[in-house]
């Protein structure tokens, strides 16, 4: 008798449906949150299997049962599951996937691109490697977009993320890189990064003279962290992206293992970096004081008009970059503007105000 052909017993087939649950359940990245287990109407990983009903399973029917998976799992329990299949088929010989879509070409069958090779190997036809890949592109596009708050435009942007899974230079690790890299999808992003924080509401109040300063400076402000010991340089000279990836940095000193140090210092070369963002700001204040490095927030002031040769950095969520020197800055918390701001928005205020006027202005309200 076809040992493919034997029905198992309704009590064998909910054991193994609720068996199947548990261990997707332990899989599950921390923080996950599994749906709930229904019994006879979410029996993803068993019909996966083919063991539902002793059912052959062809790959359109495996691969929309791990789209499932993934939405009610995660990548990560799914990955595992379709591992230790593949484990079991070989053990006992038996093949679950039977078929192949007829579109598939010798080469898609043979040598699958690397982020389907790479992310999830063990068992999957290419077919289904596709189909994960693709998920994968979709959920990092929409993670992406949501931290720009820019979901509205996923529907426009998903064929775009789907195609750039299939690229043979693409893999789980940079797939995120590339989804910012791509031409419609960076200046999007970088069209929000480059909008300022909302003005506090203390600027409301301001008056005349004191108002058309303040907005000028709000106008201008940026971010830039850096570690206390190195405040009085950069307030003199300003940020130099020679000194960019260099020792006692923030891709430095904020890196967790030594292959982060080792990414992000060869990143942060040859660049400045800043933010639009307070928060963002003090968030890298708190990743350096964590490991006992002072750090302190400083501003930057950039001209909107010198604004064009600023990119994206991809290694963070509000992050800027620029191989340009940034010399207009100020301390902040009280303190003073440099020489070389006081100069720029003196001119950028046609002469109508004193630098003490402007000085005066920024250490009462940044």
């Amino acid at each position: 008798m076809d040992r493919d052909l034997v029905q198992p017993s309704p009590a064998t087939d909910a054991m193994q449906r609720a068996k199947d649950h548990v261990q997707f359940a332990a899989d599950m990245e921390p923080g996950t949150q599994a749906l709930p287990y229904l019994g006879d109407s979410r029996g993803l990983p068993t019909r996966l299997s083919g063991s539902h009903k002793g059912e052959r399973v062809n790959a359109s029917v495996r691969a929309a049962a791990i789209q499932q998976m993934q939405r009610a799992y995660g990548n990560r329990a799914t990955r595992r599951f379709l591992q230790r299949q593949a484990a079991m088929r070989t053990a006992t010989s038996r093949p679950v996937v039977h078929t192949e879509p007829a579109q598939a070409t010798a080469t898609e069958l043979t040598d699958p691109a690397p982020m389907q090779r790479e992310a999830y190997t063990v068992g999957a036809p290419p077919v289904v490697q596709r189909v994960i890949a693709a998920n994968v592109a979709e959920q990092k596009l929409r993670t992406i977009l949501d931290q720009h708050g820019l979901g509205g435009e996923y529907g426009g942007l998903r064929d775009t993320a789907r195609a750039l899974a299939e690229q043979p230079d693409v893999t789980e690790e940079n797939i995120g890189d590339k989804i910012k890299e791509h031409r419609d999808i960076m200046p999007k992003l970088l069209a929000v990064r480059l909008t300022s924080d909302e003005k506090p509401a203390k600027a409301g109040q301001l008056q005349g003279a004191d108002k058309e300063i303040y907005d000028t400076l709000f106008d201008w402000l940026f971010y830039h962290v850096t570690p206390t010991t190195n405040v009085a340089a950069v307030k003199e000279s300003g940020l130099d992206p020679n000194k960019g990836g260099t020792d006692g940095g923030i891709s430095d000193v904020s890196s967790v293992t030594a292959q982060d140090r080792e990414r992000n210092v060869s990143r942060s070369k040859k660049y400045s970096f800043v933010t639009r963002r307070e928060s963002e700001a003090k968030q890298y204040k708190g990743s350096l004081e964590q490991k006992r490095v002072p750090a302190t927030i400083m501003h930057v002031f950039i001209s909107p008009e010198y604004r064009n040769t600023i990119e994206l950095d991809k290694d963070s969520q509000q992050g800027l970059k620029d191989k340009h020197a940034m010399t207009e800055v100020g301390t902040g918390h009280g303190g003073d503007l440099n020489e070389v701001a006081l100069k720029v928005f003196k001119r950028a205020m046609r002469n109508k105000y004193s630098e003490d006027q402007i000085n005066t202005v920024y250490k009462q309200q940044f």
